[in-house]
């Protein structure tokens, strides 16, 4: 059909012109555009030339196979003007953007490997980039990528391509990250470790402890039958009866596998101390009394300690004076000089405990129940008398405070002598407030 309406103008330019004047028509610039829109199939494609013959602007070797292209997709009737063919020109100067093709979406396991094969076309170019990126994370820069995510989630990756007039276009795909079959949980090992021996009613430290191949110790659980005695590694126990008990630590891994270990515990009688703590003359108790009372009958000044006013008499204790008894001799005996027990032999309390006892526990251990408690320990070799030792003690500004504080109701007081001790004669004086 097209064919046939430019044979018809033909016909009519030669009805109008000479025979030399059809010559010229089809060897015209204009006459070969036409006839390349007319039929792109039998005409040859207009030249530069051409095109710069019929007076078109902005026609160049860059884009001439672009004009012709769109020359190709139009009627003949559409190209036989300057106006129009400088309008192609002015179209063909403008760049078609690039498309990126990310590829599909995926699902994969975390820290497996995945590989994303990108593409891009360019229809009136060439890509000459590629860029792969998470968020603001640059993972490649070629079309092929390799990506081993390492946290379960959505990935969203971004490919860019750029062609070669700068233009560029993207594509995302989503890569759902999914964690990895868990493997099996191995449990843990508890061990409370070795069989014990301790003595009724004082305190044994028992230290556990549990492993996890594939994981972590996340609790601890002490029980002696149905009772719980401690959720830590480290328990503290006091057995109350003599015979054997059996202690079982439990631990718990962070998959909530358990394992358990027990330890036997021979408990036996407490061991009381070798010597005899002798008993006191009610003489020798009532002047130690006197002269503490008396003291504490006036005002007196304690220096650092302030001005303490007169105080009520203070009562007798047995068991005051046994801790007190304990501690002299342990004094003399070790020729030592201090509140802490000596940690050897004559320290019994300090032997029962496994070490230097304190004031506290020498106490604690004679039974007596206390709210507040305090001790004064003194040594010459001239104070054999309980008034010598309360005057000595008066000197010193701690001292006279313990002697004198309105709180303490009851006192236990002890002297032991030893020529071959430095001091000779030891004094220890324990004063309480009884529960």
């Amino acid at each position: 059909m097209k064919i046939i309406e430019l044979s018809l103008v033909l016909l009519l330019l030669v009805a109008c012109d000479s025979g030399s004047n059809n010559e010229n028509l089809e060897n015209s610039p204009i006459y070969k555009i036409k006839s390349y829109a007319q039929d792109s199939t039998n005409n040859p494609q207009p030249t530069l030339q051409d095109y710069i013959d019929v007076g078109v602007s902005g026609i160049t070797a860059d884009n001439l196979s672009k004009v012709n292209a769109l020359v190709d997709g139009l009627e003949a009737e559409d190209v036989d003007t300057v106006e129009e063919l400088d309008a192609l020109t002015q179209q063909a100067n403008i760049n078609i953007l690039p498309t990126a093709i990310a590829g599909e979406d995926a699902t994969i396991q975390i820290n497996e490997s995945i590989t994303l094969t990108g593409s891009g076309t360019d229809v009136d170019g060439t890509i000459i980039a590629y860029l792969w990126e998470q968020g603001s994370v640059t993972l490649g820069t070629e079309a092929v990528l390799e990506y081993r995510p390492t946290v379960v989630g959505i990935d969203t990756l971004t490919l860019t391509v750029t062609d070669n007039d700068g233009a560029t276009a993207t594509d995302n795909l989503n890569i759902v990250v999914s964690k990895a079959p868990a493997s099996p949980n191995l449990a843990p090992t508890a061990n409370a470790g070795e069989n014990r021996q301790g003595e009724v009613n004082q305190f044994i430290t028992i230290t556990g402890s549990g492993t996890d191949s594939d994981g972590n110790i996340v609790s601890y659980l002490w029980k002696n039958g149905n009772t719980t005695l401690g959720t830590t590694a480290e328990l503290n126990y006091r057995p109350t009866v003599v015979g054997t008990d059996t202690l079982t630590l439990r631990v718990t891994d962070d998959d909530g596998a358990t394992a358990t270990d027990s330890i036997y515990l021979e408990v036996i009688a407490l061991i009381t101390p070798t010597a005899l703590i002798p008993t006191l003359l009610p003489n020798d108790q009532q002047a130690y009394l006197d002269a503490l009372n008396l003291a504490r009958s006036s005002e007196q000044n304690c220096g650092s300690e302030g001005v303490f006013p007169p105080a009520n008499p203070l009562t007798w204790s047995e068991k005051l004076y046994k801790s007190a008894y304990e501690h002299t001799q342990d004094l003399t005996t070790s020729n030592s000089f201090s509140h802490s027990g000596s940690g050897t032999a004559s320290d019994w309390t300090g032997q029962i405990l496994g070490k230097n006892s304190s004031f506290r526990e020498r106490i604690d251990n004679y039974g007596y129940l206390w709210s507040k408690i305090a001790e004064n320990i003194a040594g010459g070799t001239t104070i054999d008398t309980g008034e010598k030792a309360v005057q000595k003690l008066l000197s010193s500004d701690g001292h006279c405070a313990n002697i004198m504080n309105t709180e303490f109701t009851e006192v236990g007081m002890a002297m032991v002598k030893d020529d071959n001790a430095d001091y000779i004669y030891y004094w220890t004086q324990n004063f309480a407030i009884p529960k």
